[in-house]
């Protein structure tokens, strides 16, 4: 009977009714049954697809941008260093005789690379830019380009188009997946000859996606912010984290011991955050690739300051219920009737709309500060995400 009930369900996921898809999709992911799940999956991927064909479109105030890059008559083919590892916007490229920095830029209808560098026939020019999100979902790109376009979501490549072609808004269709938290986005626009240039704009539901770029932070903009933290105040850190070269501290950690600490029964970062090969709480920010997504001074910035950059959707919130009950945390889920509460002792905490009398977000991480004790345990943790 169950059988018949299981072959009648994964059926009904062909129906022409989106909406009996989805519901037939609801009740067999209940079953947890590997026979159904990719199909499962496929039908609310496909569905989320189409209504992100129909939200609201936005656009982007600015990017990063580096180059000329020259293709050396390879296009493509050529590999330039933006793509080849984790987008340090503090980095440059010495390119001959030439140092390449990155810098931002403002659109004029369009990211015009042709207007701020000149000539760039043959080469080519990146842009980049940082989605945070406040889930696991899919966001919708439409860039635009002049010329051949290629496009990574978190270092992985999930676009390539390469044509010689006028530039134009909305020519290109791409979906690509993001994890909770800052996800790194990275374009690259070859050039032919002449116009160069890219449009990007995207979509998402409900707008919940917001577009950021992180401000340079290179090993001694990072030492001299945990140096000023150290003098005191909500945010201090011992002395011993001082004066470390973390870059070279990193590449001596031992990864084995850095899963340790990850892990639950270790410092507890895997009782919220997503890594390679450990689950996390729906919600929270995942640290899955992070060697591909993220800078050494950033993992160690935000490990031991973790108020001093904070996204809108990772705020902490102060809700008091009508018993009194404080409850403090990150929002992880909310629906009509309830909130879902991620307290700092990675516990879920639902709780009734009805019964809120007083909520507050604060300029404050849901992260507590000081988890990591001392430099070896940071240094074996850095090893341990950096491999990711």
């Amino acid at each position: 009977e169950q059988e018949t009930l299981f072959a009648l369900l994964l059926a009904r996921l062909s129906d022409n009714s989106e909406a009996v898809r989805l519901q037939a999709a609801h009740y067999l992911s209940l079953t947890r049954d590997p026979r159904s799940e990719s199909r499962v999956d496929a039908v609310r991927r496909q569905s989320e697809r189409q209504r992100l064909k129909r939200a609201p479109i936005r656009g982007v105030a600015e990017l990063w941008v580096s180059g000329p890059f020259d293709d050396r008559g390879a296009g493509f083919q050529t590999v330039h260093p933006p793509e080849t590892r984790a987008v340090d916007v503090a980095g440059r490229f010495a390119v001959g005789k030439k140092t390449i920095r990155w810098e931002k830029l403002k659109p004029i209808r369009m990211f015009d690379f042709h207007r701020k560098y000149g000539d760039t026939d043959g080469a080519s020019c990146y842009a980049y830019l940082r989605l945070i999100s406040p889930r696991r979902q899919q966001v919708l790109l439409t860039p635009g380009s002049d010329d051949g376009l290629k496009v990574w979501v978190n270092g992985r490549r999930v676009h390539e188009n390469d044509i010689a072609r006028g530039g134009l808004p909305l020519q290109d269709v791409v979906f690509a997946e993001l994890e909770p938290g800052s996800n790194e986005v990275l374009f690259r626009v070859r050039n032919v000859v002449g116009e160069h240039c890219l449009y990007l704009h995207y979509r998402s539901l409900g707008g919940s996606v917001q577009a950021t770029l992180p401000e340079p932070l290179d090993a001694g903009g990072l030492a001299a912010r945990l140096k000023e933290a150290a003098k005191g105040g909500k945010q201090k850190v011992g002395a011993a984290f001082l004066d470390v070269d973390w870059t070279t501290e990193a590449t001596r950690g031992d990864k084995a011991r850095g899963k340790k600490l990850f892990a639950a029964s270790g410092i507890g970062c895997a009782k919220c955050h997503a890594a390679k090969g450990l689950a996390a709480v729906p919600g929270a920010p995942s640290l899955t690739g992070a060697g591909k997504r993220f800078t050494v001074q950033y993992l160690v910035e935000s490990v031991l300051l973790p108020n001093r950059r904070i996204s809108p959707v990772f705020r902490s919130t102060v809700i008091v219920t009508s018993k009194g009950k404080v409850v403090t945390g990150l929002v992880v889920g909310e629906t009509g009737q309830a909130v879902t509460v991620l307290t700092p002792e990675a516990k879920r905490v639902e709780i009734s709309k009805g019964e809120i009398e007083e909520r507050k977000t604060q300029n404050v991480s849901a992260m507590p500060a000081g988890l990591v004790k001392t430099p070896r345990e940071l240094r074996d943790l850095l090893a341990y995400l950096l491999a990711q």
